[in-house]
């Protein structure tokens, strides 16, 4: 970041030496390096290197790039440096807690070891540990898991409408099992809608909306003005329009 300067703050006569001239005018003219954006880069290659050519399940999207959608989430929610560095870690984390914890601190380490899956946990098991722990969890932990599973349902979403049931012969656990398991998070989350923050509103209805795309089937019965939501989850509901 360097641009050209009148050079008139130092006196000509002084007896200054290179180096004393080139302290001189690292200090008044040099933009310093942010040491946030450079952890941030650090995080970005950790997880490259971390994730490999590993994608997310069901998907052909290589869990390097779904940690990049995390990023940008939570950029668009206006999270702190630690928590979007926590957001790049999140899929690398299995497994490498403690180097984590060396690299980028305690709180990085801290929010992961709510909202990453550990290393041998089954993903139904990890789901219902999430939903416990998001009880007492705080706002950031909170929106880095809103960020991951946005953008985990959002990836499946696209791979649904390319393959239809096919998606879910990739996954262990039933269809219903994780619609069950995906609502029961998101009823974890349900504060955020009301957060003070627009943009994290914003996020939390992108979440519902694409679980409903995903998991739900929703029917309409014109006569009687009502509209059926039918989720794979068990539960069903009906809705009335406001003024009935």
């Amino acid at each position: 970041d360097w641009y050209k300067v009148p050079f008139h703050y130092m006196d000509p006569d002084a007896d200054a030496d290179l180096e004393e001239v080139m302290y001189s005018f690292c200090t008044h003219y040099v933009k310093q390096p942010d040491p946030n954006i450079d952890m941030l880069h650090e995080a970005c290659v950790f997880a490259a290197e971390k994730c490999g050519g590993h994608k997310l399940t069901g998907t052909d999207i290589k869990l390097i790039v779904h940690s990049m959608e995390v990023l940008q989430l939570l950029t668009y929610m206006n999270a702190g440096e630690e928590l979007k560095q926590a957001g790049v870690l999140c899929a690398a984390s299995a497994g490498a807690m403690d180097e984590i914890r060396q690299k980028f601190g305690d709180r990085v380490a801290r929010i992961l070891s709510i909202a990453a899956q550990r290393e041998c946990e089954k993903w139904k098991d990890h789901m219902i540990r999430l939903t416990e722990d998001l009880e007492k969890a705080d706002r950031d932990t909170r929106l880095l898991v809103m960020a991951e599973r946005l953008a985990t349902l959002r990836a499946l979403l696209s791979f649904q409408q390319k393959t239809g049931k096919k998606l879910w012969k990739y996954f262990d656990d039933s269809e219903s099992l994780i619609s069950l398991c995906e609502s029961q998070v998101q009823d974890a989350l349900y504060d955020m809608q009301y957060d003070d923050n627009i943009n994290v509103r914003i996020i939390y209805w992108q979440l519902v909306d694409i679980y409903k795309d995903l998991f739900v089937t929703i029917y309409a019965d014109m006569d009687r003005h009502r509209i059926f939501h039918a989720p794979l989850n068990g539960t069903a509901s009906v809705f009335y329009p406001e003024d009935r």
